[in-house]
């Protein structure tokens, strides 16, 4: 969670992924990841 945080305060305008299409302008992909990962690890 720390790296996806860190990556997310440089607000890339692309993002290449392992899987998939690059992402356009990934930074409300990132904002919707990390706060699905601070959910899960308060269960």
């Amino acid at each position: 969670m720390k790296s996806a945080k860190k990556l997310a305060s440089f607000d890339p305008s692309l993002l290449a992924v392992g899987h998939g299409n690059m992402l356009k302008h990934p930074q409300s992909q990132l904002e919707r990841a990390i706060m699905e990962m601070e959910r899960q690890s308060s269960v």
